[in-house]
């Protein structure tokens, strides 16, 4: 599938590449980023909103690229930890970088697991790079291989708006996905939402939201 969506082609080519090499951080440096955009690290961020998620519970992040996210999560204490990338280059590097965490190349619009495969499923930035008429095929998969929450940090707008993202257009959108994901199934209730205002630049808003399986 992902090789007749725009998207997809992009990511998975030397725009993606770039992509990588421009975020790749040590983990001070990656904490201290989230600390000068919002004002708290994201390992601060993480404990907030997973307080009381146990630790034993098995994760998938969606679009995990070097896995950044999931080595925070790893910190924190959480061991059992999978994440799908569509660049083979990123996996590359998580594998030697992190070899505690299950990578496994796949398209993030069919993903190659059973349902109820994980007790957490979550995207960080990676649902704004979705076509809006794509995007709940990708809400679908992850609502369906997640036994019990679903959890995510994105830009947010009240309504879609499409951003052009370095010249780009057609790669970046901004929306209120916590809402997009409760109106698209019954089944979800929202546990927590924090707004995080950009102090770089105020005109930027993230949402980072906690939704969990009734």
């Amino acid at each position: 599938m992902n090789k007749k969506i725009y998207q997809s082609k992009v990511w998975d080519g030397k725009f993606g590449v770039r992509y990588t090499n421009r975020n790749t951080f040590t983990y001070t440096e990656w904490n201290k980023m989230y600390k000068d955009r919002f004002g708290f690290t994201k390992e601060t961020l993480n404990k907030n909103f997973l307080n009381n998620v146990p630790k034993k519970i098995k994760i998938l992040e969606l679009g995990c690229n070097i896995g950044s996210q999931l080595r925070c999560l790893y910190k924190m204490g959480y061991k059992n930890l999978n994440g799908v990338e569509l660049q083979y280059h990123c996996l590359k590097k998580l594998k030697k970088n992190f070899n505690m965490i299950n990578g496994v190349q796949s398209t993030i619009y069919k993903l190659p697991f059973k349902n109820n495969s994980f007790d957490l499923v979550f995207t960080n930035n990676v649902l704004i790079h979705i076509h809006p008429k794509k995007i709940k095929i990708v809400l679908k998969e992850m609502h369906r291989v997640s036994s019990l929450f679903i959890w995510g940090s994105e830009y947010y707008s009240k309504n879609y708006k499409e951003i052009i993202y370095r010249k780009k257009k057609n790669l970046l959108w901004k929306a209120d996905f916590a809402s997009i994901f409760l109106k698209t199934f019954k089944n979800l209730k929202l546990l927590k939402q924090k707004f995080l205002l950009n102090k770089i630049n105020e005109k930027e808003i993230d949402s980072m939201y906690l939704l969990k399986k009734k």
